[in-house]
């Protein structure tokens, strides 16, 4: 499901990275598809569904979609006051962007409405462009210099 704004912690992002090599590492040793009784369930960010499936693929991307709405999340969550604030404010935005451009281009058939690939795709441009809007914010605060 997706990451609720109460449970994200700077600890959070590692955790998350971590379990994605995890899942990396039981594909190899299991062979989970479709037709394994074991699954992973997925809450849609957007509508009140519930999916799951077997397949670690699947799970992979959704870690990656938290992922993603975890960095967003800190990027709200952090002051943006001071230039080295701002720095870290663009890099959680624009970690996030990637990670949902990631899924847009890799993860073709989505089983639930956050991850159609329209979707991904303006959710991404969404985090790009509040990044930019960071750089505008930062010459403002250095006067014009950046």
């Amino acid at each position: 499901s997706v990451v609720s704004p109460e449970t994200i912690t700077e600890d959070l992002p590692l955790e998350l990275r971590r379990y994605y090599g995890q899942l990396g590492y039981m594909g190899l040793k299991f062979q989970l598809d479709e037709s394994s009784p074991h699954g992973f369930a997925w809450s849609d960010a957007f509508l009140e569904t519930v999916v799951s499936q077997s397949a670690i693929a699947y799970e992979k991307a959704s870690v990656l979609f938290n992922y993603g709405a975890c960095q967003s999340a800190l990027a709200g969550a952090t002051a943006r006051g001071e230039q080295h604030t701002l720095k870290a404010v663009c890099a959680y935005l624009q970690s996030a962007a990637g990670c949902f451009k990631t899924l847009g281009e890799q993860f073709g058939n989505a089983p639930t409405s956050d991850m159609a690939r329209p979707i991904l795709n303006v959710i991404t441009s969404l985090m790009l462009a509040q990044a930019q809007e960071l750089v505008l914010e930062r010459s403002v605060l250095d006067g014009g210099k950046y």
